[in-house]
């Protein structure tokens, strides 16, 4: 019989209390907790800062991958690291002068690693931190997280095919030319030569398990195909 949980709200402090006597899941939360102890006290970062590298490194770790991507945050959303508020423009006359234009939002311009926005300030401020914590853990990573003379790496996802039963990894896919003759993608396989198109059924010769992959160099992600054709 299952045992009865109980969920309630817990300090860091309270949370390291348990540390090594709970589920694993619950483990987890403080082991995140240690980490950003451990950043704010070597690193001298407020809570927030550490709170958002921490959460960044979890996502590698977790996902295998880590995006970026510029971009903004408008109206009533912030900045998690400072607090900055995007807020709105404010009504010029009429009744309602001096209050905000729901209609009409300012934005924050920044940059989204993983699940987090972080605006342009916060990001020129922590990328240093980041970047060099990154470095430490097997992912794929974009260029602007990798550290300078870093190896590039990218994540492979386990994939089978269902005509043979081969069962490897996306990058052992050998490489098939794109219908406008421009790049390659994986698309043959190396058990039995089957092929999958780029646009009709795509998913008619390989399963992927997207929850399973291995890190591979860039270099190990180049394939000869059966026709001596090559994709990167």
């Amino acid at each position: 019989m299952d045992k009865m949980k109980t969920s309630i709200c817990l300090t860091d402090d309270e949370l390291l209390l348990l540390d090594g006597r709970c589920l694993p899941e619950t483990q987890t939360i403080i082991d995140s907790v240690k980490e950003r102890n451990y950043l704010s006290n070597t690193c001298s970062l407020t809570e927030s800062q550490s709170k958002v590298i921490v959460d960044i490194v979890t996502c590698a770790r977790s996902r295998g991958a880590v995006d970026f991507r510029w971009t903004a945050i408008s109206g009533w959303q912030s900045c998690p690291v400072c607090g900055k508020r995007a807020g709105y423009n404010l009504f010029k006359t009429g009744v309602n002068k001096g209050k905000e234009n729901t209609k009409k939002p300012r934005y924050i311009y920044g940059a989204k690693i993983g699940s987090e926005f972080i605006c342009n300030d916060c990001y020129k401020a922590l990328k240093p931190v980041t970047v060099r914590h990154l470095a430490l853990i097997q992912c794929e990573l974009a260029t602007e997280l990798m550290s300078e003379g870093m190896v590039k790496m990218v994540k492979s996802v386990a994939c089978k095919c269902n005509k043979c039963e081969w069962t490897g990894h996306e990058h052992q896919i050998l490489a098939k030319m794109c219908l406008m003759g421009r790049g390659y993608y994986p698309g043959k396989c190396p058990g039995c030569g089957a092929e999958k198109t780029p646009i009709f059924s795509f998913n008619d010769v390989f399963t992927y398990d997207y929850g399973s992959w291995v890190i591979v160099p860039l270099s190990e992600h180049i394939v000869k195909s059966m026709n001596d054709k090559v994709r990167v």
